[in-house]
């Protein structure tokens, strides 16, 4: 055999061998463990991305949606219900209560057996020793992971695990993105505001009734973190709460120069939301709901109201992972002069279509934000 035939056959083992040893490697990289160090400070170890997920908390949710995730749900928080962000709930076992996401059904779970846990960073006060518990009853069968996607200042990093823990790299990095696009441009312009041009705002918050006095305090980070990222000072960020009852003649006595008002659906089921009942009459029905706010006795001779600054916002786009759409119309609303050319409603619409995979169009649903 001549020197040039060694050669070729040579380099075809080569070849081989290399082929050989790439291949090895994908497949070593598949099936190698995972990582990571949760929310809790915790580190917790999986055989290999999960495959099938258990999760509680509506916090936890929507992201599992927007990483391309949902797919691999076996078990499910008890509170969610919307079809438009959530595919086949129907199909998908309950493992929480409606109203508690850490009242968990333990046999339900170790009888579905989902490869991983994934739970909200608590948000109620839950004591240590209660979390703890529910660790214990859990592992070493199931691994728990918990992240705190409730905060705009946590949120990429936290995302970032949960395409780790589900091997959704690639969708939850396309959605990273987006966010950065929206939130960054709006950080742009507001982060060099001095608090002379920041407007004082109150949120009032979803109660037990339509009329109840509620907001956020200074131990709720989710909207005080909006807050920042939108260029505001929240009037209630001193009283040392996270949700909590207001004091009438304490709010009287403040300035407002904006009111929000934090819509639950629950509470205006025809107007609110993707499922609105009578989305034809949202425009009349919104202009009713901020009449009746600005006419009560708390608002009726504030700034806001006198200037026509009273806005009406979804619960949803203050309280779940679409922040990133409630910050767009939050902005628009507070610096219009900054935020001319910001279309929040683009914005909200790219959210759903895109990054939520949902088919709906959002001018044929109820009020996201009014006016």
């Amino acid at each position: 055999m001549d020197r040039l035939n060694l050669n070729c056959i040579g380099n075809q083992l080569l070849l081989f061998s290399l082929l050989v040893f790439l291949l090895i490697g994908i497949s070593s990289a598949a099936d190698s463990g995972v990582t990571i160090t949760d929310a809790l400070g915790r580190t917790v170890n999986l055989e290999k991305p999960a495959e099938r997920i258990g999760f509680t908390g509506y916090m936890i949710g929507e992201p599992l949606v927007l990483a391309g995730a949902w797919d691999k749900v076996v078990a499910r928080d008890g509170y969610i219900s919307d079809p438009v962000i959530y595919s086949n709930l129907d199909s998908i076992p309950s493992i929480s209560s409606p109203n508690v996401p850490y009242e968990l059904n333990f046999e339900k779970i170790m009888e579905i057996k989902p490869d991983v846990m994934i739970m909200p960073v608590d948000k109620w006060d839950t004591s240590e020793d209660t979390i703890q518990q529910m660790i214990d009853s859990l592992e070493p069968e199931i691994p728990v992971v918990f992240l705190n996607l409730n905060d705009p200042d946590t949120f990429e990093e936290n995302f970032e695990k949960l395409g780790i823990i589900t091997g959704t790299g690639d969708k939850v990095n396309e959605y990273l993105d987006f966010f950065d696009r929206v939130i960054g441009s709006i950080r742009e312009k507001t982060s060099s505001l001095p608090d002379s041009e920041k407007p004082k705002i109150f949120l009032k918050a979803a109660g037990y009734t339509p009329d109840q006095l509620a907001t956020w305090g200074g131990k709720e980070t989710m909207t005080n973190q909006l807050w920042d990222i939108v260029g505001a000072n929240s009037i209630s960020k001193t009283l040392p709460t996270s949700w909590t009852e207001v004091d009438p003649e304490w709010l009287i006595g403040q300035d407002m120069d904006d009111i929000i008002v934090q819509c639950w659906n629950v509470y205006y089921p025809e107007t609110f939301g993707y499922q609105a009942t009578d989305p034809s009459h949202k425009l009349e029905n919104g202009k009713k709901i901020i009449d009746e706010i600005s006419a009560m006795d708390v608002f009726s001779s504030s700034e806001a109201v006198t200037n026509g600054k009273v806005y009406l916002i979804h619960d949803p786009l203050v309280s779940t992972a679409r922040f990133v759409v409630g910050a767009a119309y939050l902005a628009k609303w507070l610096h219009s002069d900054l935020f001319f050319d910001l279309d929040p409603v683009q914005i909200h619409q790219e959210y759903l279509t895109r990054y939520i995979g949902a088919d709906y169009d959002l001018s044929t649903g109820g009020l996201d934000a009014y006016p």
